[in-house]
């Protein structure tokens, strides 16, 4: 049947061969060329890309809002600007969000080592108390994780001098802090600050 079927192939000038071999794309017929997606990183028309903010809510919850910035802002703009000098917009103040962290604090350095962020603020970091103090604290932990997108440990300075934080429970720790000991204050409809790819 085989050899039938390559008799007549031949017979109607169609050229045949003993084993398959690569076509290339561009002799292919339009509608089957393979389609390869793409992936690309979100972007608004003017190029700019979505990173998140993390403020708080009216039941001290901590939860993110999009921001758009230049690609490959930089961590001192999104936690300096975004999230210190900016804060929540008028719209979002009128839905409620708020943030722990007045525009009287100010990231005076940040920097990445071996896993562990530090952020060095000004001294109004240091007027923060009690409840207040815990969610300024989430919201520069998650805001930090969400933007590298990896889990790492934040050390906070205040003056250049480490400094002792409260995690959710209260309780003072004088190492970093991860977002894992902020969970429970983490608003049930805010995404996971960790995925991966941007």
């Amino acid at each position: 049947m085989v050899a039938l079927s390559a008799c007549a192939l031949a017979g109607c000038g169609i050229p045949t061969e003993q084993a398959a071999r690569p076509i290339a794309a561009s002799q292919l017929p339009g509608r089957v060329v393979p389609h390869i997606p793409s992936r690309k990183i979100p972007t608004t028309d003017s190029g700019l890309v979505q990173v998140d903010v993390y403020f708080t809510s009216t039941n001290a919850y901590v939860l993110p809002e999009a921001r758009y910035v230049k690609p490959h802002a930089s961590l001192a703009t999104v936690i300096g600007t975004l999230l210190l000098a900016d804060g929540p917009s008028t719209t979002e103040r009128f839905k409620g969000v708020q943030s722990a962290l007045s525009p009287q604090i100010h990231l005076l350095s940040s920097h990445v080592a071996s896993n562990v962020v530090t952020v060095n603020f000004s001294a109004g970091f240091g007027q923060l108390s009690g409840t207040q103090e815990i969610l300024g604290v989430a919201q520069v932990v998650y805001t930090i994780a969400a933007n590298l997108r990896a889990s790492v440990g934040v050390l906070f300075e205040i003056d250049g001098v480490p400094i002792d934080v409260p995690v959710a429970s209260g309780a003072l720790e004088s190492g970093p802090v991860h977002e894992s000991q902020y969970s429970t204050l983490l608003s049930p409809a805010a995404p996971p600050t960790t995925a991966t790819g941007q």
